[in-house]
C-alpha cells in the first residue's frame, strides 16, 4: 500500500465512522451540548466536513468549496461562511443540524471529492511543500497537510462525538 492508498483508506474509514456514529441519533441528541463551553455533535460534524471541504477545495485545489458553490448553508439553515475556528461558544451553539439526512448528503459529497482528489495524487505530489503557518518553519508537505492537519484533526473530533454520546447515556464508540 502506498501513501496515497493509505490516505484514501483512512479517509474512507473516518467518513464511515462519522456517518455510523451519528446515524441513529435524534435531532435533540445531535444538538445536545453538556454546558455553555462545549459544542454539539452537530457543530462537530459541520466543522469537520467544512474544514475538509475548505482545505481540499480552496487551499489545495484552488476551487470553490462545495458548501458555498451548491448553497448548502441555505439548504440546511447553517452558517454560510467559515467552519467554526475561532467562533464564540454562543455562535457555535447556533449551529444545528435539523435535517441529518440532508447533511449526510453534503458529507458524502465532500468524502467523494476528497477520495477523487487523493486518487489523482502521485508520490511526488505528496512530497510537494506548501505554506502552512502552524507547521514548523511555516510550510509542510502536501502529505502532512492532508494527513496531519486535516485527517488527524477530524479523527480527534470523532472522539468528541463518542464522548458526547456517552454523556447522553448512549454507547460512546459503536465498536
Amino acid at each position: 500500500m502506498d501513501a496515497t492508498d493509505f490516505l484514501r483508506d483512512s479517509f474512507r474509514r473516518l467518513h464511515q465512522a462519522l456517518e455510523n456514529v451519528t446515524a441513529e441519533l435524534t435531532t435533540d441528541q445531535l444538538n445536545f451540548t453538556p454546558d455553555a463551553e462545549h459544542h454539539s455533535i452537530s457543530w462537530i460534524l459541520w466543522h469537520a466536513f467544512r474544514t475538509e471541504d475548505l482545505v481540499r477545495s480552496g487551499m489545495l485545489q484552488k476551487q470553490p468549496d462545495r458548501w458555498s458553490a451548491e448553497g448548502w448553508a441555505a439548504r440546511l439553515g447553517m452558517p454560510e461562511k467559515g467552519q467554526g475556528t475561532g467562533q464564540s461558544s454562543e455562535d457555535a451553539h447556533k449551529v444545528r443540524i435539523e435535517d441529518h439526512a440532508a447533511f449526510i448528503d453534503y458529507a458524502r459529497a465532500v468524502a467523494a471529492d476528497t477520495d477523487a482528489y487523493l486518487a489523482s495524487l502521485t508520490p511526488e505530489d505528496l512530497e510537494r511543500k506548501l505554506p502552512w503557518p502552524s507547521a514548523p518553519g511555516g510550510e509542510d508537505t502536501l502529505a502532512a497537510v492532508i494527513g496531519n492537519h486535516v485527517m488527524t484533526h477530524v479523527f480527534g473530533h470523532r472522539n468528541e462525538i463518542y464522548w458526547l454520546r456517552s454523556l447522553q447515556g448512549l454507547k460512546g464508540s459503536p465498536n
